[in-house]
């Protein structure tokens, strides 16, 4: 199965180029109209939600136009983090929930993410069938769709749910929002609390999503966190489905160790499904050895949060995830979830009367490197010869005691190198070697 558009997380790229753009957003409404037409369900409803990107306006416009041909009513969330989508899905009865954005891609990026009437992002085999079902003529006539805030306002109330009262009257949480979708919504729930915030990427104006800030530039997190002395930094990516944390003394937290102290909590508690805990081959194989310690077992699957879910329903986990940030507890939703992962954090610290820096010590990773390099074309990487060479090689050195992984990105051009060993010179040998291989048999940016 070959797909053209959709990658690991719906479909991304440069504003105005071959995919994103108004044509092309009027031709996939129209698509995704068909295929959610197929699936004979009784509400012909679409909710539509976006981030902060200028664009998001006239791409919603167009999508609206191409739902509005197939005779689906279309309303409009406004900017909203895409769990709220997700949670607004099967509450409003609707038959689909498209989230326009680009995540913690730049700016000048955008795209869709696509949810079904569960709240469970699409499946391969749909995004098949809507690429299939793609017109070779964009639709006529005018976009009709209605506006709703309630979403939001109902979002607030989910996130309510963790903790009750002035419990934070003497915290002080540093927080990047990114300047995307929660730029409201932690700030609000956390002041409610009694939290004193402290807040970069605002979103205020008219400052560029992801332009410095959020979840991929956590230094900016981690200054802020250690100028105003907080108890911890949060940091969000522009759409709020992944969340970063830093703990009072600046130090970025890795995202394994989150993962950790998560599913250690749910199974302090007896939540159902605690027994497991799934996340991705990307994660560090130190969390499998510390969860072991607890008779917690860890199962991995494919990078992509909807991977994550997917097993996740399988076997009815309480928590999953990926190390980027992505985490789905499914005491509160089946998706990824930043501010929901994020005030259980909070709540963990605030029960345990510990600081994020001893929590983080349940968690002993291996030594690792890891980057991600811009390249001009993803090139098979069954092709690239010196490259299986040396992965072959290495492999057979670090053997059960460490090992190499490549992948390409499925939302950017870019490939992914991590490394994993028993000590930190033969990561950072094994890491430099790749490296360089991977400049020689791909063009980097």
């Amino acid at each position: 199965m070959s797909l053209e558009y959709f990658g690991t997380d719906g479909i991304r790229g440069s504003v105005g180029g071959n995919v994103v753009n108004p044509r092309f957003a009027s031709r996939l409404g129209v698509a995704v109209g068909k295929w959610a037409k197929g699936k004979r369900l009784e509400n012909p409803l679409v909710l539509i939600g976006r981030d902060t990107r200028p664009s998001g306006i006239e791409l919603l416009r167009n999508l609206a136009k191409g739902f509005g041909s197939e005779n689906l009513e279309v309303v409009s969330l406004g900017v909203i983090p895409t769990p709220a989508l997700a949670l607004a899905v099967p509450r409003e009865r609707a038959c689909l929930g498209v989230m326009i954005t680009a995540s913690h891609n730049p700016s000048s990026d955008n795209g869709f993410k696509f949810f079904n009437q569960l709240g469970h992002k699409i499946s391969p085999v749909d995004e098949l069938l809507i690429e299939k079902s793609l017109p070779g003529k964009a639709p006529q006539g005018n976009a009709k769709f209605t506006e709703s805030e309630t979403s939001f306002s109902e979002y607030l109330q989910h996130l309510g749910k963790v903790m009750k009262g002035n419990v934070l009257d003497d915290w002080v949480i540093a927080l990047d929002t990114a300047n995307g979708a929660t730029s409201k919504s932690t700030r609000i729930v956390l002041e409610q609390l009694g939290a004193k915030v402290e807040q970069i990427g605002e979103a205020s104006e008219n400052q560029l999503i992801n332009d410095g800030v959020g979840s991929e530039h956590p230094d900016r997190l981690a200054a802020l966190t250690r100028e105003k002395k907080a108890r911890l930094g949060i940091a969000h990516d522009g759409d709020g489905d992944r969340v970063v944390f830093c703990d009072e003394e600046g130090v970025v937290v890795e995202g394994d160790c989150i993962l950790g102290i998560l599913a250690l909590d749910a199974h302090d508690r007896d939540c159902t499904g605690s027994g497991s805990l799934v996340t991705t081959v990307y994660a560090n194989h130190g969390l499998d050895k510390s969860m072991k310690e607890h008779g917690i077992e860890v199962q991995r699957t494919e990078v992509g949060d909807r991977c994550v879910a997917e097993r996740m329903r399988e076997i009815d986990a309480a928590v999953g995830g990926e190390p980027s940030g992505h985490l789905i507890l499914q005491e509160f939703s089946s998706a990824g979830d930043g501010p929901m992962a994020a005030l259980n954090v909070v709540r963990i610290m605030l029960e345990q009367k510990r600081p994020l820096s001893e929590l983080k010590k349940c968690v002993t990773l291996m030594p690792s490197l890891s980057g991600a390099f811009a390249i001009a074309e993803k090139k098979p990487l069954d092709e690239l010869d010196k490259l299986g060479e040396k992965l072959s090689w290495w492999t057979n050195c670090l053997a059960e005691h460490g090992r190499a992984f490549v992948r390409y990105s499925g939302t950017e051009r870019k490939i992914r190198l991590l490394v994993e060993a028993k000590e930190e010179t033969i990561a950072r040998d094994a890491f430099s070697d790749l490296e360089d291989t991977l400049r020689k048999e791909l063009k980097f940016l």
